[in-house]
């Protein structure tokens, strides 16, 4: 199911991103692809809420919306995997704090264990201690977005008023990926970085989470309350764009990141292609099995008139036969 998953995602990043991030599209369409496998099966150890308010919000099928999951159409986001997420352990005080310091050295010292061991000394802590992280560069970067999805789900629940009069729903998910978008902006130049660590095969799991509880709280801040099969789709295909749109975003040189705002319209404006395209496929089963019960009708209906009619002849020699 992945291998079937990730070479059409694959094939749309490539096409949407600009020539030189061609090279980093296998893993992060990888990234993608595993949204749809793995997302309501992300790793409960690394499970979170992100807001009380998605932690106290509820499904239209019934049910809590944050129980640890994150993602599923039983389960309203924002949840996501963090490095930082909370067991009740004393230690859990020190990840955090050692993870906030080393994002301070980040930008002079990459995602690397430098920036950790450099972030303890700040804690006036031995660099031995960054052994309490397990992942160590893969938990940076998680703590990182974990925190990127908090600021999002702050903001959208501010900006809920102006995502309701924005109009349609790709006008609310080109307001809400924007905001996301813009966060990476401060680490635009190590960001491929981050993304080579997040995509080596003991962060994929992890980051695979993050990225979709970060969907699946954007379809449902811009109202999206679906619960059939379209609800893997919807998050599916909004991963793709938005992992499209961040690797454009590398490349760009644009004054305030122009190009990539219309790379990211045209993007949402392809996604609703798709979305009408895989909608007329999933009514096919259908349309094909109402087809075939008209049909089925029609042939019972010739058969009973035929049947009528050879009766009626049969009697009609019948009673010609029995004449004098």
């Amino acid at each position: 199911m992945l291998a079937a998953a990730w070479l059409p995602l694959r094939c749309m990043a490539v096409g949407w991103m600009a020539p030189a991030a061609v090279a980093a599209s296998d893993a992060v369409a990888g990234r993608m692809a595993m949204v749809m496998v793995c997302g309501p099966h992300a790793p409960q150890h690394a499970q979170r809420s992100m807001s009380s308010h998605a932690a106290s919000s509820s499904h239209p099928r019934g049910g809590s919306g944050n129980s640890g999951s994150a993602a599923g159409p039983s389960g309203r986001g924002f949840s996501s995997s963090s490095s930082s997420s909370s067991t009740g352990c004393p230690s859990d005080g020190v990840r955090v704090a050692l993870l906030d310091a080393a994002l301070s050295h980040v930008p002079a010292l990459g995602w690397t264990q430098a920036s950790l061991v450099a972030g303890a000394r700040d804690l006036a802590l031995s660099p031995s201690v960054t052994g309490i992280l397990e992942r160590r560069e893969g938990d940076l970067v998680d703590h990182h977005l974990s925190l990127c999805n908090d600021r999002l789900a702050a903001q959208l629940a501010d900006r809920a008023a102006e995502l309701s009069a924005a109009g349609g729903t790709r006008e609310r998910l080109v307001l809400a990926l924007r905001a996301r978008l813009e966060m990476l902006a401060p680490h635009i130049d190590g960001w491929p970085q981050a993304l080579a660590v997040a995509t080596q095969p003991r962060n994929l799991a992890h980051s695979v989470a993050l990225l979709g509880a970060m969907v699946d709280g954007v379809w449902h801040a811009v109202g999206d309350e679906s619960t059939d099969s379209s609800w893997y789709s919807k998050r599916a295909l909004l991963a793709a764009v938005y992992t499209s749109t961040e690797l454009y975003m590398l490349t760009d040189s644009s004054p305030g990141y122009a190009d990539t705002w219309q790379a990211l319209e045209r993007r949402l404006s392809d996604m609703e292609c798709a979305g009408d395209a895989a909608k007329g496929l999933g009514e096919m089963p259908s349309k094909l099995m109402s087809a075939l019960r008209a049909q089925q009708a029609q042939q019972t209906q010739q058969a009973q008139q035929q049947a009528q009619q050879q009766a009626q002849q049969a009697q009609q020699e019948t009673q010609s036969g029995a004449k004098p």
